[in-house]
């Protein structure tokens, strides 16, 4: 199963895109890959790759070339990602496949769920009919507000 979201944002002096995707086997993350540009420049990299059940290897590049590995030893069954397909009911936690860590999630009501990142800051996620309607949260510094977009039938 494959799961894949690309977001562009374009404010004053800064415009950039950010594409995640996520392989799943047996209901289980197998691998992901996320990447943010800005200003027409890859900003960050990140790969997780599953070594084994419940351990995974996540691989961050950064604009400054510093590359940083580490292990994820946890069951990974939910991302970040998956959080645009579907409303999170029963889930407490998810996999950041931008910061390789798990976060916790909180629902807030009214169909809304705030998921708590490594660096301190918030996501928000608001879903109607279990369908995610509008994410807010920041990127490359910038605070946004992502809507879905309504497709013609």
């Amino acid at each position: 199963l494959r799961k894949r979201i690309e977001a562009e944002f374009s404010v004053p002096f800064y415009s950039g895109s950010f594409v995640a995707e996520n392989q799943f086997s047996e209901g289980a993350l197998h691998s992901s890959l996320t990447e943010q540009t800005v200003n027409g420049k890859r900003r960050e990299q990140t790969v997780t790759t599953r070594l084994a059940s419940q351990h995974y290897r996540f691989d961050l590049s950064e604009k400054t070339d510093r590359n940083r590995k580490w292990e994820v030893v946890a069951p990974i069954a939910h991302t970040i990602t998956g959080l645009y397909y579907q409303e999170p009911a029963q889930v407490q936690a998810v996999y950041s496949e931008k910061f390789g860590a798990m976060c916790k999630i909180r629902k807030l009501g009214n169909g809304s769920y705030s998921v708590e990142l490594p660096n301190g800051k918030e996501s928000v996620y608001s879903y109607e009919h279990g369908h995610c309607v509008r994410v807010v949260t920041e990127l490359a510094g910038v605070k946004l507000s992502i809507v879905r977009k309504q497709r013609p039938l």
